[in-house]
């Protein structure tokens, strides 16, 4: 587990220069996976960047440095009729999406998950651990973490990822067509996903407790160059 680390980051400016190469190798993970699936599923022959870059943050899974797995977020407060009529949610039944409007603050997306080929179940490398399990995991503890009143998937219902989905706490509400194939609806309630979180693996505690979350870091850098202003200021 040495080689390997979890870091969040944001998916759009500002990105702290920390976190550059990071940032731009996940890119590059993300244009290389979801090309390919994209032009297969839909015969799109290009994916614009801002489809990455309309999302808040990405989790991130590094070995030896270089991104091997990662999942997109952007937070939605499903009171605002605008978000409701997002594009992401087109496969989503209206019915659905008028109760999710009771709620009370941010509900969080998940979305353009995907491992590098190297790392899939098919190929070489081996992690003696399930990369997609411990990802879906993760978005888990950040709706807790962070305090998210729900979330929401989609899950492809001739992949996997749909059991690892309900392993973390998720319910299928519905199933419904998008991009041409049979997918699963899903919400994450922060109650059962909590009581879920602690058969958590333990290389998701291993990479959560040591992970590092280059939006904090940003944060902080604006922070301390804002007081570096205000002191030469004062000065």
């Amino acid at each position: 587990m040495d080689d390997l680390k979890l870091v969040i980051i944001p998916c759009r400016e500002p990105v702290p220069s920390e976190c550059h190469t990071i940032y731009n190798d996940s890119y590059e993970l993300w244009n290389l996976v979801w090309s390919e699936t994209l032009k297969e599923l839909d015969g799109i022959e290009k994916l614009p960047s801002n489809e990455f870059t309309r999302f808040d943050f990405a989790s991130v899974i590094l070995d030896k440095g270089k991104p091997i797995s990662l999942m997109c977020y952007t937070s939605v407060d499903m009171g605002l009729k605008p978000r409701r009529f997002d594009s992401w949610f087109d496969s989503w039944p209206s019915e659905i999406l008028e109760r999710q409007k009771e709620r009370d603050g941010l509900g969080l997306i998940a979305a353009w998950f995907c491992t590098h080929p190297d790392y899939r179940k098919s190929s070489q490398v081996s992690l003696n651990f399930n990369v997609t399990q411990v990802l879906a995991e993760v978005f888990g503890k950040i709706i807790i973490s962070d305090s998210y009143n729900v979330g929401y998937g989609m899950t492809r219902n001739n992949r996997s990822v749909g059991q690892y989905s309900v392993n973390i706490g998720g319910e299928v509400i519905a199933n419904a067509n998008a991009h041409n194939c049979d997918v699963s609806l899903v919400l994450f309630e922060p109650e059962k996903i909590f009581s879920k979180q602690f058969s958590y693996s333990a290389e998701l505690k291993y990479l959560w407790k040591n992970r590092v979350d280059f939006r904090c870091l940003g944060t902080e850098r604006k922070q301390r160059i804002s007081n570096e202003r205000k002191t030469k200021k004062a000065a």
